[in-house]
């Protein structure tokens, strides 16, 4: 900061400032510490060690904060952005100290800081470097700090900077800044930013970070000025193979060199794909080897290099000496190697084969088991077993389908030969049967295909030995060990049930596991790409009428089989399993049959009659809490049990239909001879439309809550329902829902759906006089009815029900607040210290009214509990019953309310008359004591006796009239107030006359302040009536101490005298008197001591006058009409004639100062200094102090360092002796 501030000196010297008082505290602290005497002589002999380097002082961690903060403050006032701090090499910051704990103590408090945020946003930046040893230790030993480092977004790894992105960034960010980003990679090409990229993420050793990168651009510039042809991936790896890369280039220098000394490398295209692979450590792809036309090269040495000096990595090859330090392949050259060294196409091997087919390409790839409550999923009923020496079969239930084929069952036969597998197991209760035929025999031709035996038997004829054209990314690794011709899905089998024995054998680590794993997904994976894709995915039994797509994705394979098979086979089948959740859904529908409110007709469940409501009817019936949520229920999940005819707006209307199942049951049992059926008879009648037992057993379920059927479980048979109804049950519940009616008709005059339930009722009383019992439907429909005009009375009970119980809820809150009553503000009205003789009566008064409020209080309480008894009573009651009982309790509480509010009304005028009457006793109280006060402190109060003589006579009356007629008195407050008020105004007009007297005499004596000193003249005393003695006391003591401090008063007057006489004698001493002055100094003196002779009678006269005496009153007449303000001033006799004192003071103050004035003249510099004396002059600032060292060192300067000081002193003196410079001197010592 030193040398940025260089010539700027104000700002250098607050910086060592601060800097010595940091430093000096230190020292202090350590004098304090030491216990001894002499701090004094310690703390110097320390200052002294330090200054000379023999001692270094230790900062604590806020101490240094604090002073970098101030720094920055400083480079902030100087005009810089702010500072930063950088602390290179924190490791040695660390090894500095005693122990790694101190010094880690110390990093902790400093991460602490810029967690509270160190001078957050001033600009002061602290930067700190350390290696990865130090931060490792840091994570171990203190991982706070790092912690708290990572919270505040101010830790950085620089690793993670230095990516394969950095390069080419870099080189992005380079060209823009030097305008030739558009040319950029015909410079340096993009396939060897990537290169470098690649390099560079990889670190040690093979990159040293940004000095590699940083070194090969360089390069790279300089190849295109010296050939003007862009620097490409080729180019780069010759600059690593001639030596001419600088940072870490041994290693791939090494790797190539050591692949191009190969035999086979016996070809310039073979050395540049050695060259290329050298610099993609994470290998050079084939696209990138045909740019550079070197393909055919690779193809050419990859079987002799391949695992020995090449190897494929993610992206492509790559030479085997870059692999990342640590990165174990011995475990895959082991298990390749051993393996494909003994695989052939044996029995054994076809067996592994096969196994793995079945147990895990068929049962965990083809039919998956699938976690949660699904119908598209499969589980094995019957697992694998041999059923000849040559098929193995396995049963298979689940769907590929399962939203409208669910729940198939299929047989899984597996073998070698075509005849074989195709003879499906008779007798046996299977939907479908797949049988897969593995081709494995080399000398066979195959023809992969699919084969439709029956209508019900499909078998696909694979081949386990077709070759690969070129190995998928995923299992390229094969290449290194095996050729890629025996590459087949016999082979990526056999590998697979290999490599699960191999590990059974061996100890390896959980990474090397995870990446076997890997292979072995892989293997599944091509392997069913491999069997299932062409040409077996465009199989003609696969194609679509309609459908322009030729292939199937090889995994959709076996399930677009199945799908196309089990539709042929079962055209008439309609699932009952509605969805995953079947069950649920199933029960809810069951509900709305069974458990509906009110009870669906038998019309409706059956269908023959709609469903009506709104939207929100139609969701509560189906159990759902959204219009949304049902519209989806209809539309999805009961497709194929209802219909909806309207939803619109509010509307809605659906219609129950039975599902196709209940519709083949319901016939089967119709034409059954005893309308019977078992329940093994109704499972074959589902079965012949491809139907499961758990869907007839629910179809069952739902025709008998449809009334259609009647279930004997016991007994395991079914039959068609008889229904009846009795005509005089259906009579009786018309009477008591019309007598609900009635009733209701008298608590309301009318409501809104009364005329639709009269006319229902009257319907149902037509029909029933028509009908018989054997009238089922009509008699099912007035049942309907009737439960319909029932819910219209009790919901409209139950509504006035609600209304009279919020109103007499409403009532009993209304009693509630009058029981809670707070008293009028009036009563809290008193007449404590009023000092009257009726004080006694009124209190008698506040008692009353406070016994008479509680009664009332008390009397609304009973009245609410009254009514809270009758709304308890009526919430267990029948909804008409309790709208009586409601309706009686609300009339008994509104007559209770207008009691109580008439009673609180008559308290209330009574307190606000008591109120009034405490007023009047405290202000008679408070008028009667001011005027014994004016009494006693006037020597002739006057009117005023005779005024407290008339109030007393008015409290005696007062007192009299509450003796004889309290109510009566207690309502005339008004009319006693109005006698009061004529005694009060009378006595304040005597009053205010006392206070404009004083007012008057004390605006005299702030005018004769005002005029005689410079002061703003303000006296604060006023007029207390009850003391008008000590008020002008006051008064005259205020004026006399304003008129002797206030500037150019007795006290100033005398203090300019004295300075006179000082100026006086000085001029004296240096013979600055004129030889003729308008004044001599004798007769200024003279003059001076008459003016202190004359301001000491005036202030004595002052002092010793008598505001009352001494200040006269005009007379009335003579008044201004802004009496008492006025603008005349104090006279006083003084030295024996009246005297204005303001003037007087004035005239003495400007004789002083025209003395003053005189004297100034005779020391006032007429003549400029001579022109010997010109030297000192320009040294000194007109204004400004400058010291004699300044001056004696720069006159030495401009002298070559030559000085007579002498000389020079003596030509300051003559200076100062003309009156041409003022010196000052200051103590060096204490």
């Amino acid at each position: 900061m030193r040398h940025r501030l260089t010539g700027r000196e104000d700002y250098l010297e607050e910086l060592e400032e601060s800097y010595e008082a940091k430093a000096t505290n230190n020292v202090d602290d350590l004098v304090s510490q030491t216990g001894l005497d002499n701090k004094d002589d310690v703390k110097n002999e320390l200052e002294d060690l330090i200054e000379a380097g023999a001692i270094d002082i230790e900062f604590s961690v806020n101490s240094v904060l604090e002073f970098l903060s101030e720094c920055n403050q400083i480079a902030r006032d100087a005009g810089f952005d702010g500072l930063v701090v950088i602390a290179d090499e924190l490791q040695q910051f660390v090894s500095n100290h005693n122990s790694d704990k101190e010094a880690y103590s110390e990093l902790r408090d400093i991460a602490k800081s810029i967690a509270l945020g160190l001078n957050e946003g001033d600009g002061l930046g602290l930067l700190f470097t350390m290696d990865d040893g130090l931060h490792s230790d840091l994570d171990v030993n203190a991982d706070d700090v790092l912690a708290r480092l990572s919270e505040q977004n101010v830790k950085l790894n620089l690793s993670s900077v230095y990516n394969r992105q950095f390069p080419s960034n870099l080189w992005d960010s380079l060209s823009k800044k030097y305008d030739f980003h558009d040319e950029r990679h015909e410079i340096i090409s993009e396939d060897a930013l990537d290169a470098i990229g690649q390099i560079c993420e990889r670190g040690p050793p093979l990159s040293n970070g940004p000095r590699t990168v940083v070194d090969i651009l360089t390069i790279g510039i300089q190849h295109w000025l010296d050939d003007d042809t862009p620097y490409d991936a080729l180019d780069l790896a010759n600059s690593y193979y001639q030596g001419t890369v600088r940072y870490k280039g041994e290693k791939i220098k090494a790797a190539i060199t050591e692949a191009v000394n190969a035999d086979v490398i016996n070809s310039t295209e073979r050395e540049n794909f050695i060259k290329l692979c050298g610099v993609f450590p994470r290998g050079v792809s084939d696209e990138l080897l045909e740019k550079y036309g070197v393909y055919t090269a690779k193809e050419d040495v990859k079987g002799t290099l391949h695992g020995q000096l090449i190897i494929t990595h993610e992206e492509g090859r790559t030479l085997k000496s870059l692999e990342r330090e640590g990165e174990d392949r011995g475990i895959k050259d082991e298990l390749f190697t051993q393996f494909y060294r003994k695989y052939d196409t044996t029995d054994i091997y076809n067996e592994n084969a096969s196994q793995i087919f079945r147990d895990v390409v068929l049962k965990e790839e083809l039919f998956p088991a699938k976690r949660g409550k699904t119908l598209n999923s499969w589980i094995t009923d019957q697992d694998f077993a041999p059923e000849t020496q040559q098929v193995y079969t396995a049963v298979f239930s689940g769907s590929f389908n399962g939203q409208q084929y669910p729940k198939r069952i299929l047989e899984i036969r597996t073998g070698h030969t075509g005849e074989t597998v195709a003879n499906a197991t008779s007798g046996r209760d299977f939907d479908l049967s797949f049988g897969f035929v593995h081709h494995m025999e080399k000398r066979e031709t195959v023809n992969p295909s699919i084969e439709q035996s029956d209508r019900d038997e499909v078998v696909f004829h694979l081949n386990f030995l077709d070759s690969f054209d070129s190995l998928p990314s995923n299992i390229a690794l094969l290449e290194d060990y095996m050729s890629p011709e025996d590459v087949n899905p016999h082979l990526l089998l056999s590998l697979y049930k290999f490599i699960g024995n191999w590990t059974e054998q061996k100890t390896i680590n959980p990474n090397e596991e995870e990446q076997l794993q890997y292979i072995r997904d892989q293997l599944i994976t091509q392997s069913v790409q491999k069997l299932f894709g062409p040409p077996i995915n465009g199989d003609d039994f696969l194609s679509e009428e309609g459908s322009d797509r030729r292939t199937t994705q090889p995994t959709q394979v076996v399930q677009k089989a199945f799908n196309i098979v089990i539709e042929d086979v079962y055209q008439d089948y309609t699932t009952l399993f509605i969805s995953d959740n079947y069950k649920t859904f199933l029960d809810d529908y069951e509900s709305l049959l069974y458990g509906n409110e009110p009870d669906l007709l038998i019309s409706q469940k059956r269908g023959n009659k709609p469903i009506e409501g709104t939207k929100t009817d139609i969701a509560n019936a189906l159990g759902v809490s959204s219009n949304s949520t049902a519209k989806t229920r209809l539309d999805k999940q009961f497709s194929s049990l209802a219909e909806v005819e309207v939803w619109s707006g509010t509307d809605a209307r659906i219609r129950l239909t039975l599902h196709p199942l209940e519709e083949h049951l319901k016939e089967a049992i119709e034409e059954a001879d005893d309308e019977q059926l078992t329940i093994s008879e109704a499972y074959e009648v589902g079965s012949k439309t491809g139907h499961r037992t758990e869907e007839v057993d629910w179809a069952l379920r739902l025709l008998d809550a449809r009334e259609y059927i009647i279930r004997h479980e016991e007994e395991e048979y079914v039959e068609l329902s008889d229904i009846a109804i009795d005509r005089g049950d259906v009579l009786k519940r018309y009477e008591n829902i019309k007598e609900k009616a009635d009733s209701l008709a008298g608590f309301e005059s009318t409501w809104d759906d009364e005329k639709e339930v009269m006319e229902k009722l009257n319907e149902v009383e037509e029909a029933l006089e028509d009908a018989g019992e054997e009238d089922i439907e009509l008699l099912d429909q007035a049942l309907g009815t009737l439960t319909t005009v029932e819910n219209l009375i009790s919901t409209r009970a139950s509504a006035v029900q609600a209304t009279y119980r919020e109103r007499c809820r409403n009532k009993k809150q209304a009693l509630s607040s009058k029981a809670t009553k707070k008293p009028p503000r009036d009563m809290k009205s008193d007449v404590q210290d009023a000092k009257v003789p009726f004080e006694m009566h009124l209190d008698d008064v506040r008692v009353t009214l406070e016994n008479e409020f509680k009664s009332i209080k008390q009397d609304a309480e009973d009245a609410k509990d009254e009514l809270q008894g009758k709304i308890d009573a009526a919430d267990g009651a029948e909804p008409l019953r309790a709208i009586e009982k409601l309706q009686n309790g609300l009339e008994e509480a509104k007559t209770a309310e207008s009691d109580l509010d008439e009673r609180f009304e008559e308290v209330e005028e009574k307190a606000a008359d008591y109120s009034a009457w405490c007023d009047l006793a405290q202000d008679m109280g408070e008028i009667r004591s001011e005027m014994v006060r004016y009494k006693d402190s006037h020597d002739d109060p006057g009117q005023a006796k005779v005024l407290l003589e008339q109030l007393d006579d008015q409290l005696g009356e007062i007192q009299e009239a509450f003796q004889r007629d309290t109510q009566q008195t207690l309502r005339d407050a008004g009319v006693h107030r109005e006698s009061f008020t004529d005694i009060e105004t009378e006595f304040k007009q005597i009053t205010e006359g006392d206070r404009d007297v004083f007012t008057f005499r004390k605006r005299v004596l702030e005018n004769t302040i005002r005029e005689a000193t410079k002061g703003h003249a303000t006296i604060r005393h006023t007029l207390d009536p009850n003391d008008p003695q000590q008020s002008r006391s006051n008064l005259h003591h205020e004026f006399t101490s304003q008129l002797k401090e206030e500037d150019g008063g007795f006290d100033d007057i005398r203090e300019r005298i004295e300075r006179v006489r000082g100026t006086l004698g000085y001029a004296e001493l240096l013979n600055q008197v004129p030889d003729d002055p308008e004044h001599t100094p004798e007769s200024i003196e003279t003059g001076l001591e008459e003016v202190e002779q004359h301001i000491a009678s005036v202030e004595q006269a002052v002092s010793e006058m008598d505001v009352k005496d001494d200040i006269p009153l005009p007379e009335a007449d003579e008044r201004e009409e802004d009496f008492p303000q006025t603008s005349k001033t104090l006279q006083l006799i003084v030295e024996d004639e009246p005297v204005d004192i303001a003037s007087r003071i004035v005239a003495q103050r400007e004789l002083v100062d025209s003395y003053e004035s005189e004297i100034k003249k005779w020391r006032k510099t007429t003549e400029e200094p001579s022109e010997g004396l010109q030297y000192l002059m320009n040294e000194i600032e007109y204004g400004q102090g400058t010291d004699i060292e300044t001056i004696l060192t720069n006159v030495a300067e401009k002298n070559d360092g030559s000085l007579d000081i002498d000389n020079v002193f003596d030509d300051l003196q003559e200076l100062f002796e003309g009156n041409h410079i003022q010196i000052t001197v200051k103590s060096e010592h204490r």
